[in-house]
């Protein structure tokens, strides 16, 4: 059996930084923690209007796109 870890994709980047830098140290990081990569994924978020707006506008629901990163590792079994 697997537990599984997944950080979201949105990266801020600090000055001085790419997105593979930012990558690279994560992933590194998260390899000296026991996790390996498992896969990259898209979900997405259903934002309803709010009252007012669904009311007077007839507004429908919004939807947002995140990316994940997924990684997995073995689970103790000791636990």
């Amino acid at each position: 059996m697997y537990e599984y870890k997944v950080i979201a994709g949105d990266i801020k980047l600090p000055p001085g930084k790419t997105i593979a830098d930012i990558l690279e140290e994560t992933f590194t990081e998260l390899e000296q923690q026991g996790w390996e990569f498992y896969q990259i994924g898209n979900v997405f978020e259903v934002i309803p209007p709010g009252c007012l707006s669904a009311f007077l506008f007839h507004a429908e629901n919004q939807y947002k796109w995140h990316s994940v990163y997924v990684f997995r590792r073995l689970k103790n079994s000791a636990k």
